[in-house]
């Protein structure tokens, strides 16, 4: 049995020993849950926010915390007119509802897929061909939520059945602001929308150890008060048991800021290390920390070599030029080290527009590049990004990318459609078309040989007051680049949630 299926048998009893912990302790009502990465339209109603100065902390990094939504929300109520109000004051319920002490979800979920989405974006899609499962979630002293799934079929493939704990977290605030938890969520790190060249949906969430800053208020001596708004994490978690090095180590950190209304920008760095028969003791995390971990330097060799290392810098600039509803952003992420600094890029670049529409809902348009070879940008240098000498299984978790979802080597060019009602429904329209694998050599999660890619989706989110129901569906065609022998596939997917409530206030 997996490692998942045991931890999914003990969601019981560790439910059940939570919420008695939870009742024996007072309420924190400032330790809210996370907004998960993969609902399009609230990121794109909190980003419609931010623009307008009512959010003021970084919203390019996701999970994004309910308190510090609430918190600015509160701060700015009335602040916002017109439509934008009721963005705001729904996005305010949400939250409070979020952060609701002493009230207990339960959700139940499901989803079914023809041929699940080939490749991820921040909409969530789901991974597999079918999953079914619930959740129980409580705002209290320690905030947790334990989510049991069932799966059949991974990526499509229904010749596995297992059960996961994928999107579960348990909560320790600590200080004011921060908290310790242990989790498996999925990440975002970045202002793009079809892809994060360092940490996106793609891959499942990797279960970790996290140390993370939710509220982003800003500092308060002068010295330090020009950032702005500002969020910290690390994390430290465990790759898959069946790669190269069985669970080597993944660890993460992220630092968000907001220097002006306009501008937000985000450093961020990961690193493979450890994993069965390589050095996984402090001594060698804090070379690796320290940027300690090259070949020939430090009498270090391939076998106390520390690690594998990604870094750079994202950042999003609303109307740079005049005052129209746009903006710019861009991320580049170096493969390499030199000198203590990143170096070896891959990039990524986009534009978006938005605004309301006479019914008083509101759209989002945007079109995004982006290019996963290092050096992209001078001379191309393929089977580079996202591998390693040491960690063959490349910067990826169960096959997945942990970054862009066209792994190494490819180029995308995306125009996406986003329009969003006032009664819970959004609809989106993706135009998307790649080069995977250019070279067609070296190991890759999505394609063994050079191919041209161009697909079309659509997709539906109705809420109702019980629930949610999505549904996504496209046509994709490939080209192999060398045979020209084009195939064409229809993807599907369907998916239902239904929430309850239980409030044990006494």
């Amino acid at each position: 049995m997996t490692d998942s299926a045991t931890a999914w048998r003990r969601c019981v009893p560790l439910a059940a020993f939570l919420l008695a912990l939870n009742m024996s302790f007072p309420s924190d009502s400032n330790a809210g849950f996370w907004a998960d990465a993969g609902d399009v339209q609230l990121r794109h109603d909190i980003q419609r926010l931010a623009d307008a100065g009512i959010i003021s902390g970084p919203v390019a990094t996701w999970p994004i915390s309910w308190a510090d939504i609430r918190r600015d929300l509160s701060a700015h109520k009335g602040a916002a007119d017109g439509p934008l109000a009721i963005v705001a004051t729904g996005i305010l319920e949400r939250a409070e509802r979020e952060t609701a002490p002493q009230t207990i979800k339960t959700r139940g979920f499901a989803s079914v897929s023809a041929g699940p989405r080939f490749l991820n974006s921040f909409a969530a899609a789901p991974r597999e061909g079918v999953e079914a499962g619930v959740a129980l979630e409580q705002v209290s002293a320690i905030p947790y939520r334990l989510r049991a799934s069932w799966i059949n079929g991974d990526d499509g493939k229904l010749a596995d059945t297992q059960a996961r704990i994928d999107g579960s977290y348990v909560e320790l605030p600590f200080a004011d602001g921060w908290a310790v938890s242990a989790e498996s969520l999925d990440r975002w790190w970045g202002p793009g929308w079809e892809g994060s060249l360092i940490l996106s949906n793609n891959a499942r969430p990797v279960p970790a150890l996290v140390l993370q800053r939710y509220n982003s208020a800003p500092f308060e001596t002068k010295w330090l008060s020009w950032i702005g708004p500002w969020r910290f994490l690390f994390f430290n978690g465990r790759l898959e048991h069946t790669r190269d090095y069985s669970d080597a180590m993944l660890a993460g950190m992220r630092f968000d800021f907001r220097p002006a209304q306009s501008l937000e920008i985000g450093f961020s760095r990961a690193m493979q290390w450890g994993g069965e028969g390589r050095p996984s003791d402090m001594e060698t995390f804090g070379k690796m920390l320290m940027g300690r971990d090259n070949r020939g330097s430090d009498g270090i060799t391939r076998a106390n070599e520390p690690g594998n290392q990604l870094a750079g810098i994202d950042a999003r600039w609303a109307s740079p030029v005049g005052n129209l509803p746009y903006a710019v952003y861009a991320q580049a992420i170096g493969e390499d080290e030199c000198d203590h600094l990143p170096c070896g890029y891959t990039g990524l670049g986009g534009v978006e527009f938005w605004g309301a529409m006479p019914s008083g809902g509101s759209w989002r348009a945007h079109m995004e590049y982006a290019d996963t070879a290092v050096d992209f940008y001078k001379s191309p240098k393929y089977n580079d990004a996202y591998e390693n000498g040491i960690y063959t299984s490349g910067y990826r978790h169960y096959n997945r990318s942990l970054g862009h979802p066209m792994d190494n080597d490819g180029t995308m060019m995306s125009m996406g459609f986003l329009m969003a009602g006032t009664e819970g429904r959004a609809w989106s329209l993706l135009v998307r078309y790649a080069k995977l694998n250019r070279d067609g050599g070296g190991p890759n999660g999505v394609s063994d040989v050079a191919r041209r890619m161009t697909a079309i989706e659509f997709g539906n989110i109705t809420r109702f007051g019980w629930g949610t129901i999505s549904l996504k569906a496209g046509i994709r065609e490939l080209e192999p680049v060398q045979s020209g022998d084009k195939k064409i596939s229809a993807q599907m997917s369907l998916g239902l949630e239904r929430e309850f409530q239980v409030n044990t206030d006494k």
